[in-house]
């Protein structure tokens, strides 16, 4: 399956952008504080979460294409839930943090769908 190929080149990708940030901090001393560290710490979520739907289509096949939208669901039930219970301005960052989260969560499911039409072209083509 090409979906085994993609994912390395996709853990290759991000290998090369940990290394670039960790040499970028090397070299500033900047010690991945402040933005460039949450933008390093969801770019590793977004990978985490790509590997698990390209996972779950390699084990359970067409059936994954329910399966993510309604985990999509379930995470912004739950994120609202944990928001709902945070009283004060701490519930106003709780609920700016869940809404980053989601929308890497989004583009990881905008790419994953991606990667799968990209696979049934390659497909067609052999």
């Amino acid at each position: 399956m090409i979906t085994k190929r993609a994912s390395m080149i996709r853990l290759m990708v991000c290998l090369a952008a940990f290394v670039i940030s960790y040499l970028y901090a090397l070299l500033t001393g900047d010690n991945l504080r402040g933005l460039f560290g949450w933008l390093v710490f969801l770019w590793l979520l977004m990978f985490a979460e790509w590997t698990a739907f390209v996972w779950l289509r390699e084990h359970i096949g067409r059936h994954c294409y329910w399966v993510i939208p309604s985990f999509v669901i379930l995470y912004y039930w739950v994120g609202v839930m944990i928001v709902d219970s945070i009283p004060g301005w701490s519930g106003l960052g709780a609920a700016i943090f869940f809404l980053f989260t989601l929308a890497v969560l989004a583009g990881a499911v905008v790419f994953f769908f991606i990667e799968m039409i990209i696979y049934r072209v390659y497909k067609k083509k052999n």
